[in-house]
């Protein structure tokens, strides 16, 4: 399955939140500090920005903010659709500093956020810097209980490449 614009557009809490519907090249200068050259560059992929989304539902809602995932989207074919969970941790040097609790926190406040009826993917995508997949595999599977099924760290060439 592959990124689906129109799908991603019209989900419901983008017809109450239409200001957390931003382009990924946002996202990802964002959140790597300007390190990071995107291969997204002028690309117009307009995504979900889960922290965006769930600062804006806090704040309807009055409360503290929960934990969210970086970039959200759906995916879609002719039969089947289902929504993407993404973190970007282009600022992570050390995976060993990871802690599961912390991941699992982000994706239940993003399920929170994006509501019931929405299909989410069983697989989290946690995006590294260039030469920290393999020490990140590593930290998952080490994590006790182990969550190397649910969340896979990849390089951002290798999202664009799976999605878009």
């Amino acid at each position: 399955m592959k990124y689906s614009l129109e799908h991603t557009k019209n989900h419901f809490v983008i017809t109450k939140f239409p200001e957390s519907l931003v382009d990924i090249e946002k996202l990802i200068i964002r959140d790597s500090d300007n390190y990071l050259a995107s291969p997204f560059f002028n690309s117009q992929t307009l995504v979900i920005d889960g922290d965006g989304l769930e600062k804006l539902i806090a704040r309807e809602q009055k409360r503290e903010r929960n934990n969210s995932m970086d970039a959200i989207f759906v995916c879609s074919n002719l039969e089947k659709k289902y929504i993407q969970l993404i973190d970007f941790k282009f600022n992570c040097r050390n995976p060993n500093n990871i802690v599961r609790q912390e991941l699992l926190n982000k994706v239940n406040g993003s399920i929170t956020a994006l509501g019931v009826n929405s299909e989410i993917h069983e697989t989290y995508y946690i995006v590294f810097r260039e030469g920290l997949k393999a020490q990140a595999r590593s930290r998952f599977q080490r994590m006790i209980p182990s969550i190397n099924n649910q969340f896979v760290p990849i390089y951002i060439e290798e999202l664009k490449n799976l999605y878009f």
